[in-house]
């Protein structure tokens, strides 16, 4: 995995960012992913922590990426 990857990774899964219900707070909602599409989103959800989990990113620089 690299910086495409992961970039790719980020693209999709902000489509999905939504708004909580707790006050300027965001989160990956995959309900809003119709089922046979879940996997692609799952994948995405892998690539961004493996990165993480590698050190490749911080989370607060994948969280400010994502939009959360």
């Amino acid at each position: 995995m690299d910086e495409k990857d992961l970039q790719k990774a980020i693209d999709l899964l902000k489509t999905v960012v939504n708004d909580s219900n707790v006050k300027n707070q965001k989160f990956i909602d995959l309900t809003l992913v119709q089922a046979p599409e879940r996997p692609k989103y799952q994948k995405a959800l892998l690539v961004t922590r493996t990165m993480v989990e590698h050190g490749k990113i911080t989370e607060e620089e994948l969280k400010i990426r994502l939009g959360l």
